[in-house]
């Protein structure tokens, strides 16, 4: 019974919450409308407005697939962009 209390719980959640696909849309978009945009993981959690882990494990996988790097600093920033 606590199984299926807990599923629902999970489901109901994940209605709630954007989808991948869409975090993933909006972060590119965020960082194709403002060139040399460059946020630390908690400047990224408030402009976001996601978890830590949430925003984490997102800019780990765009700097995984080439779209974003991180730099030294722990700066995430467009892969394309010029470091001045």
């Amino acid at each position: 019974m606590q199984h299926d209390t807990y599923r629902a719980g999970s489901r109901s959640r994940r209605e709630h919450s954007p989808k991948r696909q869409q975090i993933v849309a909006m972060v590119l978009g965020t960082y194709r409308e403002m060139p040399g945009l460059s946020l630390l993981i908690a400047d990224a959690v408030r402009l976001f407005g996601l978890p830590l882990d949430t925003c984490r494990a997102v800019l780990d996988h765009l700097v995984a697939a080439g779209t974003l790097r991180r730099t030294d600093r722990g700066h995430y920033q467009q892969a394309g962009d010029v470091v001045a």
